[in-house]
């Protein structure tokens, strides 16, 4: 195995090695000195804690993204909870930029360089015809971002929504399909992302057990559940949305995860390995996914699982029983019984509400109902601001009121009479996307996700075995993500978050879909060389 195989780590190219070094050099710099200080006593110590295992997990993922940016993005997706931890930003010239810039730029370079000196399995992965599409929808959708942030009332404040909530994703996702991932390469990313989400989980579960001692304090208190991993216990959701049908997939695919991680190196991990700790990612998930006491993350996750067993269950009688536990175990968290059991055994319904209530709390249950105080605002409110995004549009169809430009707007100019709160975002992604940067972008955005979802079908349709359950999975997370982002909504970025993992995830995916799409027809995967493997190619 040569040099290059240990990830790329000690190349002697000087034109490697110099932007490598420059780079995670400044990702170590951003996270250590651009650290943010929390106001929540456990969350600073926490920040401290971890503030230079953030800036060394940094400076690593900016050099493999250089050096070998596959395997960069790859580090890169796992280690983001690690990084999101330390807060970090820096504002030179009164511009906000937070450590995806510095990786983004990495993984730019990394690809630059990699066209230079191309490796044998990159010179036979041939171009596809999807690689011109998906670079003039990306340029595009970055330049409709620059000109609505230049157009937008406060181009200052609407410049760091536009960068790290479009214009960064367009990148990543872009830079990605141009990286031309075999399978095994996608088979990796997708399982790092459910890893990824997984070891976030676990951070927030021990984090919430010493903040909270019982269920109805949670509910009480859960906007602190993912407060240094993804800020909002919403966001959190989407993530969770994305991961958990990837991590199923990762289940149903074990055999070959471990056949890659073989190839790899890593002759210890065998497919009994693989399916357990696949396992393990997907039971802390649903944990964390049921506490952070979100229906939208809720339903949308159910449906994505819905979609997965109706694609990967081989027979009807599975597909049944499968869809009959998400259903069962839906029950927990959504009161769907007591509309069943209310007309024909009131009692029944009675007792099984005061069984949710004990187990959500009496304000979750309550915001199932559009009636009361708490679903008005969860619901209705929503439905409001949706609307008001469709007027803005409407009536700035080519640039939006600009980037972050909705709360303003939506407090004056296009406030229903009904609303009884002041929102930030549509709580829609699409409707908000169309209303801050225009149609046009909007359009740009769903044609996208479009593509990803009918990449990941034909790969469905066109591949077996594990691959095919991983097509599956990908689909599955991107019809979940759509759903989630309708429901919640998708607000791209806010300059108090100082993270944008939801967008960077969404991107991925796309980028995915597309590349299942371009490999599904194609031959069947010959063993790369050892230091070219799918892991560090």
């Amino acid at each position: 195995m040569g040099r290059s195989a240990h990830l790329g780590l000690l190349r002697d190219d000087p034109i490697t090695l110099f932007p490598a070094f420059v780079l995670a050099f400044a990702a170590l710099a951003m996270v250590v000195f651009g650290g943010y200080v929390p106001q929540h006593a456990d969350v600073q110590s926490a920040g401290r804690l971890f503030q230079i295992a953030a800036g060394l997990a940094a400076a690593i993922v900016a050099w493999l993204c250089v050096v070998r940016p596959w395997p960069g993005l790859v580090a890169w997706v796992v280690a983001m909870p690690l990084v999101n931890v330390a807060r970090s930003q820096l504002t030179p010239l009164g511009i906000q930029l937070i450590p995806t810039t510095v990786f983004v730029i990495a993984l730019a370079f990394g690809w630059a360089l990699q066209r230079r000196r191309p490796s044998p399995a990159d010179r036979a992965a041939a171009r596809s015809r999807l690689e011109p599409v998906a670079a003039a929808a990306a340029l595009a959708i970055v330049g409709l971002a620059v000109v609505a942030t230049l157009a937008a009332a406060r181009p200052a404040a609407s410049l760091p929504i536009a960068l790290h909530g479009l214009v960064e994703p367009a990148v990543v996702g872009l830079l990605a399909v141009l990286l031309r991932p075999r399978r095994s390469q996608l088979a990796v990313l997708l399982a790092a992302m459910a890893a990824s989400v997984a070891l976030a989980s676990v951070f927030n579960l021990v984090r919430i057990a010493t903040l909270v001692h019982s269920l109805s304090q949670l509910e009480l208190e859960r906007v602190l559940f993912a407060r240094l991993t993804y800020y909002n216990v919403g966001l959190f959701g989407v993530m969770l949305t994305i991961s958990i049908p990837l991590a199923v997939g990762a289940i149903l695919a074990r055999a070959r995860l471990a056949e890659i991680a073989a190839r790899a190196g890593l002759r210890g991990v065998t497919p009994a390995l693989t399916g357990w700790l696949a396992a393990g990612a997907l039971v802390i998930s649903v944990a964390a996914l049921i506490l952070t006491y979100s229906k939208s993350a809720w339903l949308s996750c159910g449906a994505a699982l819905v979609l997965l067993a109706l694609l990967a269950a081989p027979t009807w009688r599975l597909r049944g029983g499968l869809i009959l536990g998400v259903a069962v175990v839906s029950a927990a968290v959504v009161p769907w019984p007591s509309w069943v059991l209310q007309p024909i055994a009131p009692g029944a319904a009675s007792a099984y509400l005061r069984l949710v209530t004990d187990i959500e709390g009496s304000n979750r249950l309550a915001s199932w109902d559009p009636n009361s105080a708490v679903g008005e605002v969860s619901i209705v409110e929503r439905a409001l601001a949706t609307e008001a995004a469709f007027e803005m549009a409407r009536d700035h169809p080519l640039l939006g009121v600009g980037p972050g430009g909705f709360e303003a707007a939506y407090a004056t100019t296009y406030r229903p009479k009904t609303s009884t709160r002041e929102l930030a975002a549509a709580h829609d992604m699409l409707p908000n996307i169309a209303a801050e940067f225009g149609i046009p972008a909007a359009l740009l955005v769903t044609f996208a996700f479009g593509a990803a979802i009918v990449g990941a079908w034909r790969a469905w349709r066109a591949t077996g075995g594990p691959e095919r359950h991983l097509a599956a999975a990908a689909l599955a997370a991107i019809v979940g993500f759509l759903l989630v982002s309708a429901t919640f909504g998708i607000d791209l970025y806010r300059t108090y978050r100082l993270m944008d993992s939801d967008v960077l995830f969404a991107a991925l995916l796309v980028a995915a879909g597309i590349g299942l799409w371009r490999t599904a027809a194609g031959p069947p995967e010959i063993a790369p060389p050892a230091d070219d493997d799918a892991v560090a190619g």
